[in-house]
């Protein structure tokens, strides 16, 4: 079940954080670290009613922000109608225990839905450029690359996409 994440989720989210940056710094991948993502982002996200939890039997095991908060950086991408609303997730994390088991694909599909239910067309997301499993997720599911920035102090640049959900 997907469902608004709750302020008793957050010891399992917070543990989730830290096994999802366990496993990419495995990978190579300095993506996220002690710096980001911090509870308090996700408290944040509480409160905006922007957090979302999937949770089986074993409990939390993923979560994904989807708002309307997009990097100041995002404004220098070529985004196909940059003057139209749209929405973006934020902090997708899945359990490495819950890995290959369409858990991303899912909660990406929600927060597709969410913003169709708003009636916004637009979904934009940026991911590192080391990430080359959310890079292949979201080329399958329908997304575009639209540019690149530099964010969070990262040395490598992020890749930015969007789709267009009425296409």
């Amino acid at each position: 079940m997907i469902r608004e994440g709750r302020t008793e989720d957050l010891p399992s989210i917070q543990e989730l954080i830290h096994q999802t940056i366990d496993m990419m710094h495995a990978e190579g991948s300095d993506q996220w670290d002690a710096s980001y993502p911090q509870m308090e982002q996700f408290e944040q996200d509480i409160e905006h009613h922007s957090l979302f939890v999937k949770e089986t039997d074993e409990g939390v095991q993923a979560c994904i922000t989807v708002d309307q908060e997009m990097a100041p950086q995002y404004l220098d991408i070529p985004w196909t109608s940059p003057d139209e609303p749209a929405m973006t997730f934020h902090r997708l994390a899945v359990s490495p225990h819950a890995r290959q088991g369409g858990l991303a694909k899912e909660l990406i599909r929600f927060g597709e839905n969410l913003a169709a239910a708003r009636g916004i067309r637009w979904i934009r997301i940026d991911t590192y450029s080391l990430n080359d499993k959310a890079q292949a997720l979201f080329n399958r599911l329908g997304y575009a690359k639209k540019g690149e920035m530099t964010y969070h102090g990262k040395a490598k640049p992020f890749y930015c996409y969007e789709k267009d959900l009425q296409g």
